[in-house]
Order: C-alpha cells, then sequence, then structure tokens
C-alpha cells in the first residue's frame, strides 16, 4: 500500500512540474523533442529538490530520488507522446 501511495505522488508533483515545463516551451513545434525536454528535465528538478530535502539521510538519498521519480516521469512522458499523435514507428493511422 505504501508503493501505491508513493507512486500516486510521484504522478501528482511530476504532473505539476512538467505542465509548467510544457507551458514553457509551448512556442517548440517538435513533437518528440518537446515532451522529451519537458518531462527529462521534471526528473532533474523533482530528484534534486527530494534529495535537497532529504539530505540527513546521506548518499543514498540522491539514489533513491533519481528512482522514485524515474516511473512517474516515463507514464507522464508516454502519455504526452501519444497525445502529442507521435505513432512510436507505427504506420499512420487512416
Amino acid at each position: 500500500m505504501a508503493l501505491l501511495a508513493q507512486l500516486l505522488g510521484t504522478l501528482a508533483v511530476t504532473f505539476l512540474i512538467s505542465r509548467g515545463f510544457l507551458w514553457s516551451t509551448r512556442a517548440w513545434s517538435n513533437r518528440f523533442g518537446r515532451p522529451l525536454a519537458a518531462n527529462a528535465a521534471t526528473w532533474l528538478v523533482a530528484a534534486v529538490l527530494t534529495a535537497i530535502g532529504l539530505r540527513d539521510v546521506g548518499v543514498a538519498a540522491w539514489f533513491g530520488s533519481i528512482a522514485l521519480y524515474a516511473l512517474g516521469c516515463l507514464i507522464w512522458l508516454i502519455f504526452d507522446l501519444v497525445r502529442s499523435g507521435y505513432r512510436f514507428g507505427l504506420p499512420p493511422a487512416g
């Protein structure tokens, strides 16, 4: 149950941060690069802020924070790519 709660918290945090980055890059026309850059920046920002918050734990806080937000950012990246019309190498629909 704790793992599910962490995943939901991760999804909420990464959603809010990634929407801010997507909003700031709205002038970009690249369907693949824009979501990739926004979610990579989200992962970096969320991991750094969490590691700073857990700095009393030690070096493990950096690795834990990177791993914690990886799944959330990956889920939103796939969601953003599908929403932008990226076809993942599949033939065009229609």
